[in-house]
């Protein structure tokens, strides 16, 4: 009899958890909250106040949360034993790529992410950049570098005006020269270099690379990125090379 109670006791308790437990529901934006499972833990998303069942992802995430108007998700470990990177749209939820990445990068208003061996840009509200080996975002003039077969260009990834700068990859180093009004661009490709219009057009061939050595030496550096791409500040773009 005392074993009969004592089942009858435990199967009491297991039932009174089980009807007990419940989804926690925590709000990562506005519109947006996860929810979890009981069986592994994992969570997914779903619309606030949405009745149960009706979710926007299946629960195989670890984590999310909102970034620059995106929700980062960690997922659950591949066949590979990797737990990889999502991002989803802040709003739906919905994959913005099928890509998943082993590394993300959090910018203000930008993501530098990885998969296997090649880098992706993406600005808010703009389309993905890549596969690239490498890449290199100048926030103060939008000016996004990029580097396939060791070759570097740049372009303007949310222009104003009607000539977007654009400079196809294919120098070893890329430097923006400026003045604060306009804007060069120095292409060094082996021993010589040549200057460059933000279009990409060539105004002026042979330029010894100690000659650019010394433009770089004798002005202040705005900023760079390994020594490979940069931004520098002379008084006068036209007379500074």
């Amino acid at each position: 009899m005392k074993k009969f109670l004592a089942a009858l006791a435990f199967a009491m308790i297991c039932t009174f958890a089980t009807s007990c437990w419940h989804s926690e529901e925590r709000a990562i934006n506005d519109i947006l909250s996860t929810y979890t499972v009981k069986e592994n833990g994992y969570i997914g998303l779903k619309k606030t106040g949405a009745p149960a069942g009706e979710n926007l992802t299946e629960a195989i995430y670890v984590q999310a949360d909102e970034y620059n108007g995106y929700i980062l998700a960690q997922c659950k470990k591949d066949p590979d034993g990797v737990s990889r990177w999502a991002l989803l749209d802040g709003t739906t939820a919905k994959p913005v790529t099928d890509l998943r990445f082993e590394k993300v990068w959090i910018g203000k208003g930008f993501f530098t992410m990885q998969a296997k061996d090649s880098k992706y840009f993406l600005l808010a509200g703009q389309g993905i950049v890549g596969p690239k080996s490498d890449l290199a975002f100048y926030p103060f003039e939008d000016l996004l570098f990029t580097k396939s077969d060791g070759k570097w260009g740049v372009q303007e990834v949310s222009p104003e005006g009607n000539d977007p700068i654009s400079i196809k990859e294919a120098y070893n180093r890329l430097l923006m020269i400026t003045d604060g009004s306009e804007n060069r661009f120095v292409g060094i490709d082996g021993k010589k270099a040549v200057l460059l219009d933000p279009s990409g057009k060539i105004l002026k061939k042979s330029i010894p690379v100690a000659t650019v050595t010394k433009l770089e030496e004798k002005n202040s550096k705005a900023w760079s990125y390994q020594s490979e791409v940069g931004v520098l500040m002379v008084k006068n773009v036209k007379t500074a090379i």
